[in-house]
């Protein structure tokens, strides 16, 4: 198995009170921005309305902060998501039970999706509430080409801006125009508990949607048993355009989806099942990984963890075709190696097939956990949740339950602890084809050139020994090659 990647910067925001962050996206200037909710009053939090508020976080590219704002009122609010707007601004979407403060509108029952608009500097533009007399719960929002935005989550609501309730929560779907003005609406499901946990924009102009469901009747087909992934296409309006339900006879919940470079889509979340789609389970509940191809059909599953729990929060694709995913992990067996004792963030690589490459526990000897993760400039990875003690990997905590932004380099395959091995090049100088030969018999993985300067000018991931540099400049050159557990370097000049 592969060398997992170190952490190279971390930070913990918070205060004395339980500080979690749920969602992070990268901003234009290179830093990002971060949301969650909080119930302190102090450390690096300010001005918090009562019970718990959203709070946003602007963090420069190291993770350092530069703002952050508490928004809510007297009653319960959470921040689920963010997304930068096309005016340097950000929006929000999450919940809240209050009607005073930052919160105004609220429909009369437990929750309402909050919408907040904020310009570049955290203070707020405008503020919408949708709902009904029962319970809302936004998961997700995303900017759309007509500059409005879409929001999914749950309600149970059949009143206020709600309609078409199947019974019990359905996955509910909101689309606004730029100001928030409400659009359009779909509440999708059955008579089961149906919630939409991740949803985004597709290249059609549609949606694809990733929901928990229970449901065996009503817009919900093929239920395996408890709860399963339900995974919907919709049109640019709405309307269901394909459906399909994986899972077992276990509890199974997606939680994260991303579209694939082949058309296809990558899911992640949790699975309690061992029949039907699912394979593998290492004991109690696993992360589970589906592909599916651009009809929702399934192409591969993977089971990954031990004989504890493990929930996986957020996936993305690789440069080298394969997955990091992050989330939560109790198991100290199976695949899970590096607890630091209760649930420790998981990271965990897959290759293109679902096989596992490496995997990095990081946490501290209390409860840790991963929400959200993103592919970062330099192609390591960005995981922020929360910590709960300082020590293990954890260098700070402010009290209770802290944010953690934590920063890991370049996978294995990047770094400089491998086993070096010779490289012979067929010539150099070289002018067009450059050829080698290694003394190792392990398949290469990876290619990567850098100039006199350090900088990569040129990567592939494949297995090969020769490399066309007919494009490069003259100079002094490094050829990289890499497997799984070896690093080979060469110097050479191109002519």
């Amino acid at each position: 198995m592969a060398q997992a990647p170190v952490i190279q910067w971390q930070q913990s925001y918070g205060g004395s009170g339980n500080d979690y962050a749920y969602d992070i996206q990268p901003t234009p200037d290179g830093g990002y921005i971060m949301v969650g909710s909080s119930t302190s009053n102090n450390g690096n939090l300010t001005a918090n309305q009562g019970n718990a508020d959203c709070w946003v976080v602007k963090l420069n590219a190291t993770g350092t902060l530069q703002w952050q704002k508490s928004l809510g009122g007297s009653a319960n609010e959470v921040a689920r998501s963010v997304a930068n707007t096309a005016d340097g601004g950000y929006i929000i979407a999450g919940s809240t039970g209050s009607n005073d403060g930052d919160a105004t509108g609220n429909h009369g029952g437990l929750n309402d999706y909050w919408v907040v608009k904020l310009n570049a500097e955290g203070n707020i533009l405008w503020q919408k509430t949708f709902g009904g007399s029962s319970n809302e719960e936004a998961e997700v929002i995303q900017a759309t080409a007509d500059g409005g935005y879409i929001i999914a989550g749950a309600s149970n609501s059949n009143n206020g801006n709600v309609s078409g309730n199947h019974g019990n929560y359905d996955a509910w779907i909101v689309k606004t125009d730029a100001t928030g003005n409400l659009l359009w609406q779909k509440s999708l499901g059955g008579t089961g508990t149906d919630e939409a946990e991740a949803f985004m924009t597709t290249a059609d102009g549609g949606f694809i949607m990733a929901a928990l469901s229970s449901s065996t009747n009503g817009d919900v087909i093929g239920n395996q048993g408890s709860f399963d992934y339900w995974i919907v296409k919709l049109d640019a309006t709405g309307n269901i355009q394909w459906q399909q339900s994986y899972g077992g006879s276990g509890g199974d919940e997606p939680t994260c989806i991303q579209t694939t470079a082949d058309g296809g889509y990558i899911v992640g979340g949790t699975t309690a099942s061992t029949n039907g789609n699912v394979t593998g389970n290492n004991g109690l509940y696993d992360y589970w990984v589906v592909k599916l191809n651009s009809s929702g059909n399934l192409q591969w599953q993977t089971a990954l963890g031990g004989s504890s729990l493990e929930i996986a929060y957020g996936i993305q694709p690789t440069p080298d075709g394969g997955y990091i995913i992050a989330g939560n992990s109790g198991s100290t067996n199976g695949n899970v190696t590096g607890n630091h004792g209760g649930y420790d963030g998981w990271v965990a690589k897959i290759n293109a097939n679902g096989i596992l490459q490496w995997q990095k526990s990081i946490g501290s000897t209390a409860a840790d956990g991963m929400a959200a993760l993103l592919n970062a400039n330099d192609n390591g990875y960005i995981v922020v949740g929360y910590n709960s003690a300082a020590n293990g990997d954890v260098t700070a905590n402010q009290g209770g339950a802290d944010c953690w932004v934590v920063k890991l380099s370049r996978d294995a395959l990047s770094n400089a602890s491998f086993k070096n091995q010779a490289i012979t090049l067929s010539q150099n100088p070289v002018n067009e084809l450059l050829q080698w030969q290694t003394s190792g018999g392990n398949p290469i993985i990876k290619i990567k050139i850098t100039d006199s300067n350090g900088k990569t000018v040129l990567e592939q991931y494949n297995n090969t020994n020769t490399l066309n540099i007919a494009m490069l400049a003259n100079g002094m050159y490094i050829l990289e090659a890499y497997t799984e557990n070896e690093k080979m370097t060469a110097k050479f000049i191109k002519k």
